[in-house]
């Protein structure tokens, strides 16, 4: 395993790798599995462990790019190469038998869904996606997809096809020299060396440097040779492949100057031979490794386009940079046409413009991502996708990704809506449980014994408690897909706004809370951080060690990219194992066990700082308070 030599595919912001698997096709060709049925097929590994283990130790991974490393935490090819091996047969047999079964039935480009476990032991849900570059499966390209957070397209993607510069490498000169008076041709010591030739034991003449020409150049070499001698050129020049020992052949450059005397007739022609088999060889690697980038950029699942800096003009474009958008190649040649016929509404064209030039134009590799962008196709389809850029100024080129998002957008838009219907219809019959019972206890009270009444306070109380969730389902599905305009906010009296809508429930349970006096001014949408400061001081009080009331602090730090928040409390702190799961809906943390409530609070908080490019996170021992920490970057 080692990186790709190919600086694009080095760069690519997601991860892929290339997998050889012949010599599994190989090994289950011998055992009579290969071509088998998918039943068959799938039946005879499943019942085999022995035979999976030995293909798993034929697997050969050969190129990895840096977006691997990243995805595995791990810092070298070396390390990861161990890591693979060390956890690859243990946790991975269903989706490596998955991958087999889909080759064996020919397919070119297919996925499969897998997960995997990071150098930190962090477990992440990835789709792999195959495509089968050569028929004998030497190599088949993968590119791996984390989809641990609904399908997040990150990314990054990116790729370009570089034209690559050969430098021609003079190997030395074997001159020559042929005199037309005598038709005799002469040679240098070191043309007889580079062609294994004894010149004292044979005589070597133009027939014999005919004979030693490649059958298939030959034709084409006298052809050109003599065309040059007929037209009187003064340079001739041709490549062609010469045999030497052992029934080799190399290929040379021949380059020769014709001589004239004073009448312009030609008396001698003088040249000198290079060998360029290295030279034919790189090339030629060169051109298979270009039509390999090409087809690897052209098949990945994901819009891929390059235009150069200066002018705009498109480079390259792959097939679905053009789907995804759905305008052709030819009408999108440049940068303003490609603003032009993707945002036709001039208002939005501009504000994405404005925007996205802005962006790229800050040089922040984390501002040129952008998500929820709407395009309208050349049909007039509406389309919503997400997009990456990165540049190689050496290049004088700008690569872009693309991802088509609109299923995903529909189906999160589909989601809320159910949601906040579904939790509205869901209200009248619970309050007509609610006011039924009361109406129950209140005619018949006298009538009902001790454990009657009780079982009616026990089903108010559930149905008061359905909705409280049926309410924070609300509130969560209300929460904006879309940030709302942003202002520059002085947090102090963000939190002094705060603190005057909590007023209740600090003097209930004699909270104190304080803040550094100097905490910076932010640019960002007010009602939102005023909604994530609520909900994260209101869990530090609610959630107060038994006897000690709760002492909540906040404090901010700016960095070069962001300001991180960080609310801290002297409450009941939360298990290690919960620090990730704490952020879902309706989970309580204790370190006992004793929280009762079960709101979203936190859920909130993630969902709104996530929204609008940041992140949150919190620290505990388990025991003696919690860190909650928030970013929100100086780019939004």
């Amino acid at each position: 395993m080692k990186k790709f030599n190919d600086p694009i595919l080095q760069a690519l912001p997601f991860p892929l790798w290339e997998e050889d698997f012949s010599e599994i096709k190989s090994l289950l060709i011998t055992e009579g599995v290969w071509g088998l049925g998918s039943f068959d097929f799938k039946e005879k590994l499943q019942s085999n462990a022995e035979l999976v283990q030995a293909c798993m130790q034929r697997l050969n991974i050969i190129h990895v790019n840096e977006a691997c490393l990243k995805l595995y935490q791990i810092d070298t090819v070396e390390a990861l190469d161990q890591f693979f091996l060390k956890n690859f047969a243990t946790h991975f047999q269903e989706s490596f038998i998955e991958e087999l079964l889909q080759l064996n039935e020919g397919k070119k480009e297919f996925n499969v869904i897998s997960r995997l476990s990071t150098f930190e032991k962090t477990w992440k849900s990835i789709r792999l996606d195959f495509v089968v570059m050569e028929e004998d499966l030497k190599r088949v390209i993968v590119q791996i997809t984390d989809i641990s957070k609904e399908v997040e397209a990150k990314n990054h993607i990116e790729s370009l096809v570089i034209r690559n510069q050969m430098a021609l490498k003079t190997t030395g000169a074997s001159a020559w020299e042929w005199d037309f008076i005598t038709d005799e041709v002469f040679w240098s010591d070191e043309y007889y060396a580079l062609f294994g030739i004894d010149a004292s034991q044979s005589k070597y003449g133009y027939p014999e440097w005919l004979e030693k020409i490649h059958v298939d150049d030959r034709s084409a070499v006298v052809e050109s040779l003599n065309q040059a001698l007929q037209t009187k050129t003064e340079y001739w020049e041709m490549e062609y492949r010469m045999s030497i020992p052992s029934n080799k052949y190399i290929y040379v450059r021949d380059r020769g100057t014709i001589i004239l005397n004073k009448e312009g007739e030609r008396v001698k022609m003088i040249g000198a031979v290079h060998d360029i088999t290295e030279e034919k060889n790189n090339l030629n690697q060169l051109i298979q490794q270009n039509k390999f980038i090409e087809a690897v950029l052209e098949n990945i699942p994901m819009g891929v386009a390059a235009n150069f800096i200066d002018s705009g003009k498109v480079k390259l474009m792959n097939q679905n940079f053009t789907k995804i958008y759905g305008w052709s190649k030819e009408e999108l040649t440049d940068v303003q046409t490609f603003f032009n016929n993707v945002y036709p509404n001039e208002e939005y064209r501009e504000e994405i413009k404005e925007k996205i030039l802005a962006d790229i134009a800050s040089g922040d590799l984390d501002r040129m991502k952008w998500q929820g962008i709407e395009i309208t196709t050349k049909a007039g389809q509406k389309r919503m996708v997400s997009a990456t850029n990165f540049s190689l100024p050496d290049e004088n080129l700008m690569i872009s990704t693309v991802i088509d998002e609109t299923d995903l957008y529909k189906a999160n838009k589909e989601l809320e809506q159910f949601a906040y219907i579904a939790s509205h219809d869901l209200q009248e019959p619970l309050r007509m449980i609610s006011g039924f019972l009361s109406l129950l206890e209140k005619k018949y009270q006298h009538q009902l014994d001790e454990k009657a009444l009780s079982y009616i306070k026990f089903a108010v109380d559930g149905s008061n408690r359905m909705k409280e969730m049926i309410n924070n389902l609300l509130t969560y599905a209300r929460v904006s897909k879309k940030p709302e305009k942003a202002d520059y906010l002085t947090i102090t009296e963000v939190i002094e706004d705060t603190l005057e809508m909590l007023q209740v429930l600090i003097k209930e349970n004699q909270a104190n809370i304080t803040y550094n006096q100097t905490l910076p001014v932010v640019k960002y949408p007010k009602s939102l951080l005023i909604q994530i400061f609520q909900n994260l001081l209101t869990n530090a009080i609610q959630n107060k060690r038994e006897g000690i009331s709760p002492r909540v602090h906040i404090d901010a730090v700016t960095t070069e990219k962001a300001i991180v928040f960080e609310v801290k409390d002297n409450g009941q702190g939360i298990p290690i194992e919960k620090q990730e799961s704490v952020f879902q809906l309706f989970q309580s943390y204790g370190s006992n066990g004793s929280v009762k409530k079960r709101g979203i609070g936190l859920a909130i908080c993630k969902k709104i700082i996530e929204k609008s490019g940041g992140k949150i996170w919190v620290t505990s021992d388990g025991k003696t308070g919690s860190s909650f920490f928030f970013s929100i970057d100086h780019s939004y």
